[in-house]
């Protein structure tokens, strides 16, 4: 997928599998990964253990998409700042797990 924001992905448990463009990268624990806004990204645990990662977004507005599914996942309403627009994002081929 891609979007007009920019991503920042610091892995703080396991590994993942990133692709950047045409560029697949594993990283772990205390690694960091930079997407620029437009670039065709991916990742995915492909490893048998739990992985967690702290994202960044830049500018702010993507917060909103997880603030919806929480409350969705939850059987709430999402609150009243959540409901503003979410930057689109634009799919552009498969899962990088599949």
């Amino acid at each position: 997928h891609h979007h007009a924001f920019e991503e920042m992905f610091y892995v703080l448990e396991g590994e993942l599998t990133f692709q950047v463009d045409d560029e697949l990268a594993t990283k772990g624990a205390g690694d960091v990964v930079f997407v620029a806004g437009g670039v065709a990204h991916a990742f995915a645990n492909r490893g048998d253990a739990p992985a967690r990662f702290l994202l960044t977004c830049t500018p702010a507005g993507f917060e909103r998409h997880f603030a919806r599914r929480a409350a969705d996942a939850e059987g709430v309403d999402p609150p009243a700042w959540a409901m503003q627009p979410v930057p689109s994002v634009t799919k552009v081929g498969p899962p990088l797990g599949a």
